[in-house]
């Protein structure tokens, strides 16, 4: 079977042994970005489904319906990957089943709350979990009890990027796979070398630098250690002279009562290149004082359209709403996206800060993993002392990306992207 299978064309020779050598009740795909374990997972699952029984459900779960689609149905609904399987692939965007081969397969996202109900009901023969280290251990544990049809082999199939190496996936599934059955499935970048184009690879592996090359180029389970964003050279990313924007994207702002508040003015300049324009560092002071400073600061800069506040701050973003703010919304504040988008950015060159933000520069050199009592990294959580102005920054970078990323098309996004709509209205 490996030999046929690799003859798709698509299919390099180890991505087909995988797809043979899935027959274990749970299955991992793990490793880069663009090394083809989505698509070959996609693969087993179309084999699977039309030998499923009738007495089972078969189910689909991503971060969100959103993301299933995106990531999982656009592809199998593409006829250059599946030929004519595409065909017997029926899905419309944010339904809560689709059709693959006549068999009704329901779609979940794994952060409503409503999922987790919805699968206790269930017995499962099959099932499909994007983005496996995104969800709860309960969560999966759960999935995996219900895979419980009599008489057949019920099957979980799962793919990720690399996280720490002590996150429960790796600790209690994959690292005990021989112990426990499991099939667990490693692949590097290159692995996939024939289905990319050089340039792309060289691009890729340029763009990502320490924890992030380790993770999303060399497939590696590996702990955050040191300085996050190593790659950061004043020579290059810091600049005397703004070019002229042709878009303001937005501020984010890290409130502070016990330690400074901070903000991070971000433009596209005409360069498509993202800049730190300047920030805000108010006094010490009332939520009511924190407002009429950054009143003052956007009468004195270019306006905002949106203002990204750290979710936690709620009197601050009360405040600004009752004093008439546009557009005050909930950071995105999860550290692996934001910090790997800046990350990207400052290793292509294409975020710069200017001059005139003192206290981020200050603090980007000092801005490193926290590390628990015993010396060990926390997993990937920057230590809380002088950061307010790196995660205003990571808050304006990452809540704003919707609006930038069509300029920067050579940038590749790894890991976890919570849905495109803009985020909920504080």
């Amino acid at each position: 079977m490996t030999l046929k299978l690799a003859k798709l064309g698509r299919l390099t020779t180890k991505q087909a042994w995988s797809i043979g050598r899935a027959t274990a009740k749970i299955c991992i795909w793990n490793g880069a970005v663009s090394s083809g374990k989505t698509i070959t997972s996609l693969f087993k699952w179309l084999m699977l489904i039309p030998t499923a029984p009738q007495t089972g459900e078969i189910v689909m779960i991503g971060r969100t319906r959103d993301t299933v689609y995106r990531n999982l149905m656009t592809q199998l609904m593409n006829r250059e990957i599946f030929g004519d399987a595409a065909d017997h692939v029926s899905y419309n965007r944010g339904a809560p089943t689709a059709t693959i081969f006549g068999r009704t397969v329901h779609i979940l996202g794994s952060s409503d709350v409503r999922a987790e109900s919805t699968i206790r009901g269930m017995t499962i023969c099959l099932a499909y979990l994007d983005e496996a280290t995104l969800v709860a251990q309960e969560f999966f544990a759960m999935l995996v009890s219900r895979l419980r049809v009599k008489g057949f082999k019920c099957q979980l199939l799962c793919t990720t990027n690399p996280d720490s190496p002590r996150h429960w996936l790796k600790a209690e599934y994959m690292d005990r796979a021989d112990e426990l059955g499991h099939r667990v499935f490693n692949f590097k970048l290159r692995d996939n070398a024939r289905n990319l184009e050089i340039e792309y690879i060289r691009g890729l592996e340029a763009q990502y630098t320490g924890l992030w090359r380790a993770r999303f180029i060399d497939g590696e389970w590996t702990m955050a250690d040191g300085v996050i964003y190593d790659m950061f050279d004043p020579e290059k990313h810091v600049v005397e002279t703004l070019p002229e924007m042709q878009d303001i994207l937005g501020i984010g702002i890290d409130d502070g009562i016990d330690h400074p508040a901070a903000g991070i003015l971000l433009g596209l300049g005409i360069d498509n290149r993202l800049y730190a324009i300047t920030e805000w560092a108010p006094p010490a002071g009332t939520t009511a004082d924190r407002s009429k400073s950054l009143r003052r600061f956007e009468n004195e800069n270019p306006k905002p359209p949106y203002h990204f506040v750290d979710p936690s701050a709620k009197g601050l973003k009360m405040q600004l709403n009752r004093d008439g703010f546009q557009n005050v919304a909930n950071a995105t504040n999860g550290h692996s996206l934001g910090l790997g988008l800046i990350a990207s950015l400052l290793s292509t060159e294409q975020l710069r800060i200017h001059a005139s933000c003192t206290n981020l520069l200050d603090e980007i050199p000092g801005y490193v993993w926290d590390k628990t009592k015993d010396g060990k990294t926390k997993d990937g959580e920057p230590l809380k002392e002088n950061d307010d102005f790196c995660d205003a920054l990571r808050y304006a970078v990452a809540s704003s990306r919707g609006f930038w990323l069509p300029y920067l098309p050579t940038l590749h996004i790894a890991g976890p992207m919570a849905d495109d709509r803009m985020e909920e209205a504080a």
